[in-house]
């Protein structure tokens, strides 16, 4: 990433970068070490969780229909093909959640995450870029207020 003098507090402007390619890489940079840091989701015993697979394809649909309700292509194509191949994939996309059927002849069905599978929401998921990073945490921050009834702003 070529951010080391950067991180010792030298912040010139390496050769080859201009500034705002710098601060991409800088945020970059900082994400992967967030992503290295959390996620821990092979790190859980399976004691604490007996059924890591189920786990893994619960929290795979969740980041998925956080931004809003899709239809089952839209979830497929948004999905990995070992998730939707599954036996426990239409079991926990049905726990989850809740199908809207469609209203007109042109119209299809969605899918919508039921509300309590957002706390499975991780922002800075891998397959995240910056712009689904921020929205996945709006979208977090107004669940833990609706949940807390504190402000957002807290």
């Amino acid at each position: 990433f070529n951010v080391r003098d950067w991180m010792t507090g030298q912040y010139d402007q390496p050769e080859g970068y201009e500034a705002n390619q710098l601060l991409d890489v800088v945020e970059d940079f900082t994400h992967l070490l967030i992503i290295l840091l959390s996620e821990r989701t092979s790190l859980v015993p399976i004691s604490e969780d007996p059924r890591p697979q189920l786990t893994a394809i619960r929290r795979d649909i969740a980041h998925v229909l956080c931004f809003g309700p899709l239809s089952f292509s839209g979830i497929s194509a948004k999905l990995a093909d070992k998730v939707q191949e599954s036996e426990d994939f239409q079991a926990a996309l049905e726990e989850m959640a809740t199908f809207r059927a469609p209203e007109g002849l042109s119209d299809c069905g969605t899918f919508e995450l039921n509300p309590q599978y957002l706390e499975l929401i991780d922002p800075y998921i891998a397959h995240y870029n910056k712009n689904q990073r921020e929205d996945a945490e709006t979208i977090l921050k107004a669940y833990i207020s609706n949940r807390t009834g504190k402000p957002v702003e807290d």
